[in-house]
């Protein structure tokens, strides 16, 4: 994934599979009210949170089927009060409100 500024210029690309820093499978974005970037990472059972020149500003959840835990997050999405919903291929828990 790629950070450009509003002239199109390109700021920072964000660290994905293979390069062994920080995603592993990216999976889906959303860019909340303060345009930070939202993204579900399905092979690293997370969610990252990134500000508007692309820096990581938060990531939570691990592996598993509790809460707070994931298994392969595949779709993410906001609330209208900016809850981040996460929804997960194959977790008893497929939906939850952070």
């Amino acid at each position: 994934m790629f950070v450009f500024n509003s002239d199109h210029v390109l700021i920072n690309r964000l660290i994905t599979r293979g390069d062994g820093k920080q995603t592993n499978n990216p999976h889906c974005f959303e860019i909340d009210r303060d345009y930070n970037i939202i993204m579900s990472d399905y092979s690293n059972h997370c969610v990252y949170v990134f500000n508007q020149e692309g820096e990581q500003i938060h990531k939570f959840g691990k592996e598993g089927q509790g809460i707070g835990e994931f298994s392969y997050p595949c779709g993410i999405a906001l609330d209208n009060t900016g809850h981040i919903v996460v929804v997960c291929q194959k977790d008893t828990n497929c939906l939850q409100f952070f």
